[in-house]
């Protein structure tokens, strides 16, 4: 009976994401993604000190290789960390800093509108977003963030056209969820045209 109750405690355990991630990097520290992975998990779990030191582990075992990737994703990171505390500039800093580092890291650029849509600043979006590879390539999420910035420029035909993929989206995640609200309501904000 006791080596039930260990085995389903050990099975509990190491079911859990951050007890993975910790277990891989204490037995690969060099494991760039698994840092990230782990900081990721942090990040989800509410724990920003924890989420922050595996992603400065990240950027450490970086340090041999010097892969501008690594230092975009790191910076990504750091930007999502200061924008759970609010820190809207801080926040846009460290996304500017990754689409810098890797002009095609489209999570970055998403999270970049989402911030300048915080900050009100709709006119820095568009071209932001609509560069390379055009915004067909984008994550839905940044579509919201087009939508929203469009509707705050005046621009309401564009907006109409821009919203169609989001509207028609099946299962959104909770993060694209949230903010399709929020384009609803900034079109029931504007007099229809």
């Amino acid at each position: 009976m006791a080596l039930s109750a260990a085995t389903r405690f050990r099975a509990e355990t190491y079911a859990r994401p951050e007890t993975i991630w910790m277990d891989v990097v204490i037995k690969e520290p060099e494991n760039i993604k698994a840092w990230f992975n782990l900081s990721a998990v942090f990040l989800t779990l509410d724990q920003p000190e924890e989420a922050r030191l595996a992603a400065e582990k990240a950027h450490e075992a970086n340090r041999i290789f010097q892969l501008p990737w690594i230092e975009a994703k790191y910076h990504r990171m750091l930007g999502l960390l200061e924008e759970k505390q609010q820190k809207w500039n801080e926040a846009e800093s460290h996304f500017s800093q990754a689409v810098k580092l890797q002009p095609d890291f489209l999570d970055a650029r998403a999270d970049l509108a989402r911030i300048l849509i915080r900050l009100n600043r709709p006119a820095e979006v568009l071209p932001m977003l609509d560069s390379p590879g055009g915004s067909s390539q984008l994550p839905l999420e940044a579509a919201v963030w087009r939508t929203i910035a469009l509707v705050r420029l005046g621009r309401l035909e564009e907006a109409e056209i821009s919203s169609v993929p989001v509207e028609r989206a099946k299962a959104l995640d909770p993060i694209v969820e949230e903010a399709r609200q929020l384009m609803r309501q900034e079109f029931s904000k504007k007099p229809a045209g």
